[in-house]
């Protein structure tokens, strides 16, 4: 017992042991989980609003100075504009704005950014998908536009194209109809559909391109050119 105790006669063993424990000390947390919260005070943060404001401005400043650099923000500068992005070109533009020199490029803040500076102009929340990219571009080349999320304003398209084959007296099957709705939501999510795309998930599953063909016939290629140009515009 005495060999056991001999170290802690030492005063330096004794003053280590001491700001050791001080050090953990400090590092407690409490968590009252008894006392219930009361709110001292509820009010517009200016101060974030123009946190918001300058970001959204940042990044319009962005877009501007790389306009000539980036295949996709020339396409969307372009007047008359030019449809037809690739998921590619997608990709392309957001690299390019992840390596701006200012703040990092996170599509997510910045859509919340939209939405706290212009709140009139933001139609839902986005910025997870990708392709969100390309609605936030546009509203930053287009001051006065809506921002909408890519896979929203698909879906009103969608419906529209359809209302648009009703009136012309057009109709479908269940089968097409299954083929249609998958289309639109490959759309939303890659902006075009292609051929090549039907040897992929979830068309491979619904028997690609070949099935596709049974179903919608010759008129296949013409309806698929007619949903990129509806549906990606």
């Amino acid at each position: 017992m005495r060999a056991a105790l001999r170290p802690f006669l030492d005063p330096a063993v004794r003053r280590t042991i001491q700001a050791v424990w001080e050090e953990v000390n400090s590092l407690w947390q409490v968590v009252d989980e008894v006392t219930g919260d009361r709110l001292l005070r509820a009010g517009w943060d200016a101060s974030a609003a123009e946190r918001a404001a300058a970001l959204v401005a940042d990044f319009r400043r962005q877009c501007e100075e790389k306009r000539d650099e980036v295949e996709a923000l020339r396409v969307l500068y372009s007047r008359p504009y030019r449809a037809g992005l690739r998921f590619r070109q997608v990709k392309e533009l957001a690299a390019a704005l992840r390596m701006a020199r200012r703040q990092p490029f996170d599509p997510e803040r910045l859509w919340a950014a939209f939405e706290l500076a212009e709140p009139a102009k933001v139609r839902g929340r986005g910025g997870k998908a990708l392709v969100d990219v390309v609605a936030l571009v546009r509203s930053a080349v287009h001051p006065d536009a809506d921002l909408v999320p890519v896979a929203a304003a698909v879906r009103e398209r969608y419906a529209g194209w359809l209302a648009d084959r009703a009136a012309a007296g057009v109709t479908f099957t269940a089968d097409q109809r299954k083929w249609l709705d998958a289309i639109a939501d490959h759309i939303a999510t890659s902006l075009r559909v292609e051929p090549d795309d039907f040897a992929a998930d979830p068309f491979f599953r619904m028997g690609g391109l070949g099935k596709a063909h049974e179903v919608f016939g010759d008129a296949l290629p013409g309806l698929l050119e007619e949903l990129n140009q509806w549906l990606a515009a």
